[in-house]
């Protein structure tokens, strides 16, 4: 079949398109960006019934036994009865544009995802009841029902799957680095696309695998490799009988595996395909393309020996061999009458020919090994059947005993990775993607048509270097840039080692630039950081590798976590960040360690890095004067006080992105770069954007804000604005004073104490003449006991007379030193 053409039939204008059968297979369903929902009878060659309705592009649609529905970028989302098309009914509004929409099962509920951060289940017989889902702070893409009405799963823009259950509504687990992390218009999948029976699902991975994973263990069955140069999965789709699998890819068209074996029986070539469709109970296969054309593909699958026509006529349970299991007769139902047995439904006859599967059950060998006169254990006929029968019925979610499974079940006990922070990088976006953009400048590199890539750098002030380029044979993946050189990393190959390299911008003595290999075998860089002292080099070997300047190894050991997520290095100072095991609701836990290379000293060593419930690690790095920070998935920027001394370091927030005012009537997001002069680096990104594009984006900074308090807008003298002021100078000055407690105080460091201190004192006698105001005696002692210097206790005194408070006066008189 993948030699012959199709009949295209042309349903939509180019755009994003959208199909589905209804659920008995009489109409297919089809959507797209010319406003137009198409209406055709199947096994008919009439024109297609139009429905206009929806007054922007149509994302989405989906069907119930008696009602399909449809979303658009206007906002709406409208149901149809699917005899009566010509009726519809607007079921919600959302304020941003719709992305997908899925039914219940039962067909009583509709789930909604949008570019709004939350997803909306809606009645569809009482539209007034709406719960709202919000699993992250990012806008969603795809939401899906599993069959057997356990769970809904929510795909978010931010690359995080997340399942709720369908009674309660309560989030029950989220997987990290499963699914794609795409935006919420691209034509990219990252939906979980549930199997017709069994309980598993597929999405596409960043490896452009399918891979299933079991709700059983939340783990990875298998995976399915495209041919080479197959990558960009569109669009995942099981045949109504759960054996066979298509993914389609942007360029390059699409593939059918039997999961039986896990092979490729079926290949198409036809490019820009975006969406897919079996027809059920069919051996055929539907599907459409960004340019609005339809096809309908007849005996999609070969036909063979193990291939027949029948093969399509039935829901066949047991198809991958990964979930058998054992169904219950009368009498073992009336055994286990307590238990539920009603998940292993239609799977008996599938097993040995009908005749139960014992494993390693035998009759003979009953009795016990310690067993000498072998009579001390008894049984009648009665008790050996129901054995037999207990034996017969596997522990919820067995596993067939195989060498695939048996490797899965060592994996239980595996918890999520995460994945490597590359701070100031940004993923291929096209043939382009930034290696390094912070203060100083970007490094980018471009894909040529040869096979090698071009790399730039250039500088925000020009003035002092010239913007250069250079061809990239390496292929580097990874880059560091400051005031004096670049450092590029590249990965090891078949044919070479792993690359560290470092390129000076002035090259004055024509020797500095230098290279080295990676000794290891197949050792690769994960993680490289560069300061004005040192190069960092976390590798795949679970080495961290420290040279100078100019390429001599410093230091060598290997990391007791693993894997790496992050370093950065600060002078001599060098920060790492590794996998530290699972935390308790089996998320992966990151630790820190901080080290002074010139000294010889750990500061930290594998302390705890403090992550938001369900959170990432967005960024690490150190600030212009040396203080680390992180920035994580919900937004928030924090600040690590203390970190001086072992074990007293704790991570303080001092910036909430999602409590800005401007966020209130924006949808936008905040890419961090840096910290320098107290304020926070960042790029905008508007609506669902993760990452910064071409030409090169302006940088916005924020002031410190705590987020300690419900702030009032435009009310800098209000109390919650004055009490967060003061907290945030004294987390400043705490900073300052810890550094210069390390000894080479600057003048600049002493003045910046002394205008902190009376920064604090200025917001605290404020405080003051509003407690005292409201006469809080107990307040204007408790914020006069804060106060940091002589002149300031004397004024908070004035303040108390000057309300007639004489009592409290005399008690902050005590407070003054003796003279």
């Amino acid at each position: 079949m993948a030699g012959n053409r199709l009949v295209p039939r042309y349903a939509h204008t180019d755009g994003l398109t959208r199909l589905a059968y209804t659920v008995d297979g009489t109409f297919l369903l089809t959507v797209g960006s010319n406003l137009v929902i198409r209406k055709f009878q199947v096994g008919s060659d009439e024109e297609p019934e139009s429905i206009d309705n929806h007054q922007d592009p149509i994302t989405g649609i989906a069907v119930s036994k008696t009602h399909f529905c449809t979303c658009s970028e206007d906002a709406t989302i409208c149901i149809y009865p699917i005899n009566n098309s010509s009726e519809h009914t607007l079921l919600a509004r959302t304020t941003l544009p719709v992305r997908d929409i899925a039914y219940s099962i039962d067909g009583d509920w509709i789930a909604i995802a949008s570019d709004e951060t939350a997803v909306k289940l809606v009645n569809t017989k009482e539209p007034t009841q709406i719960h709202s889902l919000r699993p992250s702070k990012t806008s969603n893409k795809h939401v899906s029902f599993s069959p057997n009405e356990k769970f809904l799963a929510i795909s978010s823009c931010n690359g995080i799957l997340y399942f709720y259950d369908n009674q309660s509504r309560s989030l029950l687990k989220f997987l990290t680095n499963t699914i794609l992390s795409v935006e919420g218009d691209s034509d990219l999948t990252s939906k979980a696309i549930w199997h017709p029976s069994d309980g598993t699902f597929a999405v596409a991975n960043s490896e452009n695998q399918v891979a299933i994973l079991s709700t059983d263990d939340w783990l990875a069955l298998y995976k399915l490799t495209p041919k080479e140069n197959y990558s960009s999965i569109t669009d995942i789709a099981w045949s109504s009988n759960g054996r066979f699998l298509a993914a389609s890819f942007r360029d390059k068209g699409i593939l059918i595996w039997d999961t039986l074996s896990k092979e490729i029986v079926s290949e198409h070539h036809y490019s820009n395909v975006v969406a897919l469709a079996w027809q059920p109970f069919a051996n055929v296969l539907s599907f459409t393309t960004n340019q609005g054309v339809l096809y309908n593909c007849p005996e999609v699958i070969p036909f063979s020996g193990s291939i027949t026509e029948a093969d399509f006529q039935k829901s066949t349970q047991l198809t991958n061999g990964h979930k058998k299991r054992v169904i219950l007769d009368e009498d073992e139902e009336e055994l286990y009458r307590n238990q539920n047995t009603n998940e292993n439904a239609a799977a008996a006859a599938d097993i040995t020919n009908g005749e139960e599967d014992f494993g390693d059950f035998n009759e003979n060998a009953l009795d016990d090994p310690l067993d000498l006169d072998g009579d001390s254990y008894m049984v009648n006929e009665d008790e050996l059947e129901v054995a037999k029968k207990r034996k017969a019925r596997p522990i919820h979610g067995h596993q067939p005993v195989s060498f695939e499974d048996g490797a899965r079940k060592r994996r239980l006990l595996q918890f999520a990775v995460h994945k490597p922070v590359y701070a100031g990088s940004t993923p291929w976006q096209g043939n382009r993607r930034y290696l390094c953009l912070n203060l100083v400048g970007c490094i980018w590199t471009v894909q040529q048509d040869d096979g090698h890539n071009t790399i730039t750098v250039e500088f925000h002030d020009e003035s002092n270097h010239r913007k250069y380029h250079f061809p990239d044979d390496q292929r580097f993946e990874l880059a560091c840039l400051d005031e004096e050189g670049a450092l590029f990393s590249a990965p090891a190959t078949e044919q070479s080692p792993g690359v560290i390299y470092y390129k000076p911008h002035v090259d004055w003595s024509r020797r500095s630039e230098w290279a080295l290999m990676l000794p290891m075998e197949d050792e690769s860089p994960i993680s490289i950081a560069l300061s004005s002292s040192v190069v960092v080099v976390c590798t795949t070997s679970g080495y961290v590798r420290i040279y100078s300047r100019t390429g001599f190894p410093i230091s060598i050991y290997r990391s007791k976590q693993l894997p790496f997520v992050a370093c950065s290095a600060y002078k001599d100072l060098v920060l790492i960040v590794a996998n530290g095991g699972a935390a308790a609701d089996g998320t992966p836990q990151l630790v820190y360690t901080i080290e002074d290379i010139s000294k010889n000293y750990v500061y930290q060593s594998n302390d705890g890095l403090a992550l938001p419930p369900a959170g990432e690690l967005l960024s690490i790095f150190f600030s212009d004067v040396g203080d680390p920070y992180m920035y994580d998935s919900d937004g928030v920027l924090l600040a690590l006080l203390h970190w001086r001394t072992p074990g007293q370091a704790k991570w303080v927030p001092v910036l909430d992105t999602n409590e800005l005012e401007r966020r209130k009537s924006r949808q936008e997001s905040y890419w961090p770069v840096t910290v320098a002069d107290n304020q926070f680096h960042c790029i905008l990104l508007k609506g669902s954007a993760r990452y910064p594009y071409f030409p090169r984006p302006m940088f916005t900074e924020f002031p410190f804000r705590i987020p300690c308090t419900v702030m009032t807008p435009d009310a800098p003298t209000s109390v919650p604005s004055l009490e967060e002021l003061q907290l945030r100078n004294v987390i400043l000055l705490t900073l300052t004073e810890e550094a210069i407690d390390e000894g080479n105080v600057s003048q600049e460091q002493q003045l910046q104490v002394t205008k902190l201190e009376a920064n604090i004192d200025k917001a605290l006698l404020q405080l003051i003449q509003k407690a005292c105001t409201e006469e809080k005696l107990e307040r204007v002692l408790e914020l006069t006991k804060s106060l940091r210097r002589t002149p300031s206790i004397l004024a908070a005194q004035k303040i108390a007379l000057h309300h007639s408070l004489t009592q409290i006066a005399e008690k902050i008189g005590t407070l003054l030193p003796a003279a």
